[in-house]
């Protein structure tokens, strides 16, 4: 459920924000050099990112397919998906 997700995000952020302490505590002890240390601040914000981007897309899906949420119309210039059949006289 959705539910699982949010909590699944919620960890990650609190992951990374522990990775990202003890990150900077070898970074003022001179244990990680500079060129390691964006490397791993670019993979976890990015990944952070990517979780976040998909909690937003799951949550998209689920209002969308709700029952009783309004249908989609499509914009200017877009087709619609939905097909009539044709009836041969």
């Amino acid at each position: 459920a959705i539910e699982d997700i949010l909590a699944q995000n919620e960890s990650l952020k609190a992951m990374i924000d522990k990775f990202d302490r003890n990150q900077i505590k070898r970074i003022q002890t001179e244990q990680s050099k500079t060129r390691l240390s964006i490397l791993f601040y670019a993979l976890s914000g990015n990944s952070q990112k990517i979780c976040d981007q998909a909690v937003n897309l799951l949550s998209a899906f689920r209002d969308t397919f709700r029952p009783g949420s309004p249908q989609r119309t499509p914009a200017a210039g877009e087709v619609s998906e939905t097909r009539t059949a044709k009836t041969e006289p």
